[in-house]
């Protein structure tokens, strides 16, 4: 190893040094795009994926994560700045959450290494967000429970009405004979004027 050292000139390894640390930088990206922990937590009953994502991201921004892509069925939350719980897990790490029906999957990306205490502080947290996704769903069965329950109920449709009665003085026309209210100013048969 001396000998190659010592034949190789300065340009040459400058050259090796920065295809090393080109390398290793290969390296520790390719290792925060994988997931390094992955938990699939089954849900008590079957949940839609939009309501599922709702909960994980109202669950999540309550402990300071922020979401950064949304589609139909997962979405991509960074923590702006490092868990105290997750000592392991740094600053900027990202949660991939996937719901289906049956289940909820939550994978850590972002980070090197994260370790056994760690990983078993972060299937607690991920436990409360199936929690908060199975109060979810049962929330929105009862609303839909309630709507279906206010369509099918009888239609209630209450009518006021209101009489209102007053007495008109009226007098026979002088020339016709008909009735006419005495404060109008001619006769509403004939047309007289002075019809009193």
């Amino acid at each position: 190893m001396r000998r190659l050292v010592h034949a190789m000139t300065g340009l040459e390894v400058a050259i090796a040094v920065a295809a090393i640390v080109v390398l290793f930088a290969l390296y520790e990206a390719i290792l925060r795009r994988l997931p390094r922990l992955r938990v699939e937590r089954p849900l008590a009953a079957p949940c839609p994926p939009l309501v599922a994502l709702d909960a994980v991201e109202s669950y999540l921004a309550g402990v300071g994560y922020e979401m950064r892509e949304a589609e139909s069925s997962r979405r991509l939350f960074q923590h702006p700045g490092a868990l105290v719980s997750l000592r392991a897990i740094e600053a900027g790490h990202r949660l991939r959450v996937t719901a289906t029906g049956p289940s909820l999957v939550v994978e850590v990306l972002g980070v090197a290494r994260v370790s056994s205490r760690d990983r078993e502080s972060f299937r607690h947290r991920i436990d409360a967000m199936a929690r908060a996704v199975e109060d979810a769903a049962r929330a929105a069965e009862a609303a839909e429970a309630q709507a279906v329950a206010l369509e099918r109920a009888p239609q209630v449709v209450r009518v006021h009405e209101r009489t209102v009665e007053r007495q008109i003085v009226v007098a026979r026309c002088k020339f016709c004979s008909a009735l006419t209210p005495v404060d109008a100013k001619k006769c509403d048969n004939c047309g007289a004027v002075p019809f009193l």
